[in-house]
This record gives structure tokens, sequence and C-alpha cells, in this order.
């Protein structure tokens, strides 16, 4: 019943909700392609699935042969080591909730980009000035698609301090010229927020974020809830059972509530226990750090109507497949062992989605 979505109308589509155009878009196509039957749209979720799994082992790729840890793994077995970071990003049962739920596919299709710029950035960092381009280009892409798309010219910059240390040829000034034309993309989502306010305020609407979009909620108790909300994404990245569409999640009852420091000084702990690894597994550290800063648009001061949803897990996925393999690689004697314990992983979360995908079903 979305008439901003067909027949195709670029200016009222792009009137409709500008921070989300290219997701819409892709939509549009679908509806093109064979009406609103579903199996079109499912196929497309499937292929941007497989197609950002594929773009997490390229990343993974560039990331282990990058100055800092290039010989954290043998050159014959970085590409093993980035397959296990794919298979555990393509198999984990958390990730059905962006690609089978069908309008979630804002989430997967702001990942691919989110991705395929960190990976583009990488190759020009690593010989490839050509690719400069075109990471800019993903950039702006992500933050069209979803607004998670924010954080990205952070996560660049973080991999440019993790994996590019500074040297007398590479200073940290140099370092944050070349980022200068990704942090001015950081005005892209505000001002398409504030436009989508306007357009809403004039033509009415169903999505405004400036707001509060939680109803009553104030901003700081939709904050202190998140730490909670972190500690169950923690929970089902690592044990993904009683995997749910619609959490029924309480609301923080402020500094006061004794769970709200439990979960607090657990995240504390993990973010200063990561920092004190730097030094022995820059992996570990980006990884964790991954986490924290892809979750930083929805879990912040900004309240959203759901407290806790599962595909806001996609792209912070990333991070948890390149920490568990990680993990694995330095508790590993051999590559046998690696290789086994990888392939275990594997099949118990394929045999988890496809069971929670009957759910779905």
């Amino acid at each position: 019943e979305n008439r901003s979505l067909y027949p195709l109308d670029l200016g009222r589509l792009w009137h409709y909700n500008p921070p989300r155009f290219i997701s819409n878009l892709s939509f549009v196509f679908n509806i093109y392609l064979a009406g609103l039957t579903t199996w079109s749209f499912h196929i497309l979720n499937l292929l941007i699935h497989i197609l950002t799994s594929f773009i997490a082992f390229k990343l993974t790729q560039a990331i282990l042969h990058t100055p800092a840890v290039k010989d954290r793994v043998p050159s014959s077995q970085k590409d093993l080591f980035a397959l296990v970071v794919a298979l555990l990003f393509a198999t984990h049962p958390v990730q059905t909730q962006a690609v089978t739920y069908i309008v979630q596919r804002a989430a997967s299709l702001a990942t691919l980009f989110y991705l395929a710029a960190l990976w583009m950035y990488l190759k020009t960092r690593l010989g490839d000035p050509r690719h400069y381009r075109l990471a800019l280009c993903f950039t702006a892409a992500a933050m069209f698609t979803k607004e998670i798309g924010f954080t990205l010219p952070f996560a660049i910059l973080l991999s440019e301090l993790f994996f590019f240390p500074p040297s007398a040829e590479d200073p940290l000034g140099k370092k944050l010229i070349r980022w200068i034309p990704f942090a001015a993309c950081l005005l892209i989502i505000p001002l398409l927020v504030l436009m989508n306010s306007f357009l809403l305020v004039r033509v009415g609407g169903s999505m405004n974020i400036l707001p509060s979009l939680a109803g009553n909620i104030s901003r700081w108790d939709y904050f202190l809830t998140q730490f909670r909300v972190e500690r169950t994404y923690l929970r089902l990245l690592f044990f993904p059972v009683n995997q749910c569409l619609d959490y029924d999640y309480r609301i923080s009852s402020g500094w006061g509530d004794p769970d709200t420091w439990a979960a607090f000084s657990l995240l504390s702990s993990i973010f200063i226990l990561s920092l004190a690894f730097f030094k022995k597994n820059r992996l570990l550290t980006f990884s964790v750090l991954w986490f924290f800063l892809t979750l930083s648009v929805e879990s912040s001061l900004i309240p959203f109507p759901d407290l806790i949803f599962e595909h806001r897990l996609y792209l912070p996925m990333f991070g948890f497949a390149l920490f568990l393999t990680s993990l694995l690689w330095m508790v590993s004697r051999s590559v046998k062992i690696f290789t086994a314990l990888s392939l275990a992983i594997v099949v118990l979360f394929s045999s988890m989605a496809y069971a929670r995908n009957e759910v779905w079903k």
C-alpha cells in the first residue's frame, strides 16, 4: 500500500525517506521484477548476504597483509583464516534476522557497502591508490542505505591507526589528511535526517528519529537499558539460543538498577581487557572495538521504538567472526586443530540457522 515505492518516481522515492533511499530503491527493483510475491525479495536478500560474506573474506585477507599484523598468520594460512571469518559471518543463526526478515535488507545492504568501503581503503593503503575513490563511493552508498553507515569513517580511522602504525614516512598528520574526505562524509546522515524530519513535518509520515522514537522512553533510560541490551547481544553471539523477533525487554530504572550496573561492569571490563591485548594481539582489540563502534548508532542516546533487535548485530558480526577466529587461532596448537574447531562451529551455526529459518517459515 506504499505508493511512495511504486509506480517508480525517483523524486517521490527520495522524499519518502532520504536516509534509506538505496534500500527503498532495491525494494522497487523487486516490485518491478515480480510484484509483491516474496520469492524475488528473498533471493536478492540471500545474494546480498552471500556477497557481503565474500567481502568479509576479502577484507580479512587485506587486514592480514597490513604491516601491524602481517606476521600473525603465516602467508600459506591467511586464506584459511579469512575463509573461517567469512563462514562464521555467513552461517551464524543471528544473521537470519537481517536476511530472512525481508525489510531488514537495509542492515545487510548497508553492511555490504560498509565492509566494501573498508576493503577498498585497505587496498589503497597496501599500495593501490586507484581504490581510494571507490572507498569514498562505498562510504557514501552506506550512508544512503541505513544510518549505521555514520560510524564508517571512524572504522576507517580505527583500521588506519591499528594496522598502519605511524612512521617517519607516514606520520599521524599525514594519516589525518588522508582521512579528511571520509570525515566530511560524516555530514551526510545528519543532513539527511534533518531533511527527513522536515519532509515528515510537511507531508506527514511514520519515521522520524530526531525526537524520541520510543514513545515515553527518555534518552537517558534508553541509554542505560542499552548496557543490558549489549550484554544480551554478546550472549546471542556466543550462545545463539532463545532467539526472538520481538523481545519484551524491561527498561532500566536508572543507575540504581543492580542489573544495569552488572551489565555496565561487564562491558567496561571487556573494553579495558581488549585494550590490554593491544600489543599482544591487535586483531582481538580491533574486533572488540568494532563491536562497540558499530552498535553505537542504535545503542546510544537516540531512542528507537525497539530496545533490542537481532538484525542490529549484522554489522557487528564481522567483528565477532574476526574475534572468534583470532581466538581459535591463538589457542590451536596446529592448523589441523584450528581447522577442525572452526569446521565444528560452522556446522553447528549452520544447523542452528537452518532451524531458525524453520521458525521464520
